[in-house]
């Protein structure tokens, strides 16, 4: 049926890295009829499931990340990211005995922290995370909230961090966005080692603790949503390995 055929055509997508025109020409034809979330449900259903190791699950730049990243990306437009870290850059400029550089660093972490996983996401931002947290959890039990931090660090959070200072040449702007980065990885991935100091421990668990709850909570709404309907069990394809012949 038409569920089976498009698996097939995301799949030879998959295996022949579609260009990105192609990934967004299929986007916007679903968006435009109404179908963009079952194309996300199953671009993720398929990435999830080829995935052997839960580490690099939307981690590359194949067609079906690239489908996912394009939905993620029509919330990461009222993010303003960009804008918190000309704010950040200009307030450790001017600070002087307090508040801290470290202080400053910790709201502005934070407030990324806030932006990069809001409370009120946009519909298919929140069906990415609900869904991406419940499929990993069936594939590998126990490592859902890890992997979809980690995906929102390293592609949403991080990727717009670096471009911000890959367009300034200073020495201080650099060390200062270094800094921001390593304190919001912690915030996103609590078994990091980086540390600013054992007074800023609070803060920066305050944060992980609103980023679990805040992940926990759209993987509930995306349940209640669309109960799972597993289009690859039901027309399932089978794998190159499980093949008989």
């Amino acid at each position: 049926d038409d569920m089976a055929d498009l698996q097939i055509f995301l799949r030879i997508m998959d295996q022949r890295s579609a260009e990105d025109s192609v990934c967004r020409s299929l986007s916007e034809l679903f968006l435009r009829a109404g179908k963009l979330k079952n194309l996300l449900r199953l671009c993720l259903e398929l990435e999830v499931r080829k995935s052997h190791s839960a580490a690099v699950i939307l981690r590359g730049n194949n067609a079906l990340s690239k489908i996912v990243m394009l939905a993620m990306d029509k919330e990461r437009g009222s993010m303003h990211i960009e804008r918190l870290l000309s704010e950040y850059l200009t307030t450790i400029s001017q600070q002087d005995a307090e508040p801290t550089s470290e202080e400053i660093t910790l709201s502005y972490a934070q407030k990324l922290c806030n932006v990069a996983i809001p409370e009120c996401p946009t519909p298919y931002y929140e069906q990415v995370i609900g869904l991406l947290v419940t499929l990993v959890s069936k594939k590998f039990p126990g490592k859902e909230t890890r992997i979809t931090t980690g995906f929102l660090f390293l592609r949403v959070v991080c990727p717009r961090i670096l471009s911000y200072r890959d367009h300034h040449n200073s020495k201080n702007t650099k060390k200062h966005l270094l800094s921001l980065s390593k304190v919001v990885k912690q915030m996103f991935l609590p078994a990091t080692k980086d540390r600013l100091g054992a007074d800023v421990n609070p803060i920066i668990h305050r944060s992980q603790d609103y980023v679990q709850r805040t992940i926990e909570l759209m993987a509930s709404n995306e349940s209640k949503e669309m109960q799972p309907t597993n289009y690859i069990n039901r027309n399932r394809i089978h794998d190159d390995d499980d093949d008989d012949d």
